[in-house]
């Protein structure tokens, strides 16, 4: 299967990837993130909580105002592939941000590097909060939409 690609560099612009997020982990071994989008620019991921966290809910990240996002490879072992590695990616645990100097106004672009995937969203804002594992994905967007 073709990758589709979303973000082109271009050797004009700076970039770096940092750390944001910070204080929220998820199990970073368990190949079980579901990643959806609608057609109203929203979009979610669901992570397993760290094992080391008492809190059983999901955690949720997601995005509004989203243009573009993509989920998928390189997984953990490629991921010296991607175009963003020497720019931040290596050693990035958790949630990123990629700051450049070329960007649209208002949009800022997001990484997150989870087991066997990437996930890339270019979107205007990234917030998260814990959810219930039973919860039907699709009330979910509707609930956080509303936040």
């Amino acid at each position: 299967m073709a990758r589709r690609v979303l973000f082109v560099l271009n050797s004009d612009v700076t970039l770096r990837v940092v750390p944001i997020l910070e204080g929220i982990e998820w199990e970073p071994n368990v190949p079980s993130a579901r990643f959806v989008a609608d057609d109203d620019g929203f979009a979610l991921l669901l992570l397993q909580p760290h094992s080391d966290d008492p809190d059983p809910s999901l955690v949720a990240i997601f995005w509004t105002g989203v243009v573009d996002s993509q989920f998928g490879g390189p997984n953990d072992e490629g991921r010296h592939r991607h175009p963003l590695y020497d720019h931040g990616l290596l050693g990035l645990l958790w949630a990123g941000e990629v700051i450049e100097t070329e960007t649209a106004p208002g949009l800022r672009r997001f990484i997150i590097p989870i087991k066997e995937s990437i996930v890339e969203v270019r979107a205007r804002q990234i917030g998260w909060s814990r959810m219930d594992p039973a919860v039907d994905v699709w009330a979910a967007i509707e609930r956080l939409k509303l936040q």
